[in-house]
């Protein structure tokens, strides 16, 4: 058998402390990578890097404790390349890789993952403005709408300095096809070789101790299973809440036989937004929620509602078909590749084809079955795929050979 040399390996955790909330779909990744090499290592060295002044996830501390993987910490990515020279670390991975663009790692390999171009696709829409939180979103909001070249172009120069860094070196790893040849349409003297597809691993679900009943959680949030339609990043305007809250309330107003209740999550900020619904009792606005009980609102959820406006991959569609839960979802970037013929599509900027959509879902029970079918199969394949890629990706990063 050839002899493996073990490599050196410091891996991005600052990637699963995410800015807003405590869930983003790059961090899920992150975390799955993770915790995947440290089950495969053998003699390689890996340590981790993370911010002390952020939330951690306690999964991760506590892996990271019983596998004994040394922490270093970092406020920012100069510290990082410190780190990275100061320790002669062979390579550096981040699954969050766009501000990493000015950074230099010398004789280490740098190896990161691009989940989609959605400041170039979609950089703003006509309803960004009602999600603004604070004077730099509201600043960020101005120079994309004011200054569009301008933002184009400064983004477009990060993203290729950051693919500099791999020309003829390292592969750059895509979360999707649809990733893939965004980038190549972008950047067209990339070669297609050079750009290595891995969807995605399935999201890590903490294994609690405590036993949760599901009744529970169903009261907390004032739904009744099977009689709720889930959306979820309600503050994140690329999902497109707005157009989605807008569409189910003119449901409500035309056919009031309807009892199944909307639940945003992670849209308590909202609230200030629809302040004029004109069926406001048919809203539950909640905080974002633990990963466990996020599961539960999947799983016992009627239909869940994706209006997002980009997407690199698209995590949720799936957490809602491994459960057989119809979904209704854009039409648009990476979703069409990722759910195929198994969810119900829709053109997210126009509301009257998403209340066509949901309408078809809650009238038509044939429909309804049909997609539930479809979701379990689709996500059986794309979970095998996963699972498939999640080894290749950790393979690749330890040097290992199958």
């Amino acid at each position: 058998m050839k002899k493996i040399k073990p490599v050196t390996l410091l891996f991005d955790l600052t990637a699963t402390q995410p800015s807003q909330g405590k869930f983003h779909g790059a961090g899920e990744y992150a975390k799955a990578v993770y915790i995947h090499l440290i089950k495969i290592r053998t003699s390689e060295v890996l340590c981790g890097v993370y911010n002390p002044g952020e939330w951690l996830d306690p999964d991760i501390k506590k892996i990271t404790d019983e596998h004994k993987i040394e922490l270093l910490p970092a406020k920012n990515i100069k510290e990082i390349e410190m780190i990275v020279e100061n320790r002669n670390f062979d390579r550096f991975y981040t699954a969050l890789s766009y501000d990493y663009f000015n950074a230099d790692f010398k004789s280490a390999d740098f190896v990161y993952t691009i989940h989609g171009l959605r400041d170039i696709e979609m950089p703003t829409d006509r309803y960004e403005f009602l999600y603004r939180r604070n004077i730099d979103t509201l600043m960020k909001w101005f120079i994309k709408n004011i200054f569009p070249s301008f933002y184009e172009n400064l983004i477009k120069g990060r993203i290729e300095k950051l693919l500099k860094k791999n020309i003829g070196k390292n592969q750059i790893i895509a979360d999707s096809l649809h990733t893939k040849y965004s980038l190549i349409n972008t950047y067209s003297y990339l070669e297609k070789n050079s750009i290595r597809v891995l969807y995605p691993p399935e999201k890590h679900i903490h294994k609690s101790s405590e036993k949760i009943n599901p009744a529970d959680i169903l009261k907390k949030f004032r739904v009744t299973g099977g009689k709720y339609i889930l959306m979820i990043s309600g503050n994140r305007w690329i999902k497109n809440a707005y157009r989605g809250i807008r569409a189910m309330d003119s449901i409500y107003s035309d056919h009031k036989n309807i009892e199944h209740k909307t639940l945003i999550v992670g849209g308590s900020s909202l609230r200030s937004i629809f302040l004029k619904l004109k069926n406001p009792g048919m809203f539950i606005f909640t905080d974002y929620v633990e990963n466990n009980e996020l599961e539960i609102l999947y799983k016992n959820s009627s239909i869940f509602l994706y209006p997002t406006l980009n997407e690199g991959f698209g995590y949720p569609p799936l957490e809602a078909m491994k459960y057989g839960i119809p979904s209704a979802c854009s039409a648009i970037s990476s979703v069409t590749e990722i759910c195929g013929d198994a969810v119900i599509y829709f053109n997210p900027f126009r509301i009257d084809e998403i209340m066509n959509r949901i309408l078809m879902l809650l009238n038509d029970k044939e429909i309804y079955s049909s997609y539930s079918k479809k979701s379990l199969m689709k996500s059986r394949e794309i979970s095998s795929i996963q699972r498939r890629m999640l080894d290749e990706l950790c393979i690749m990063l330890l040097k290992k050979q199958q």
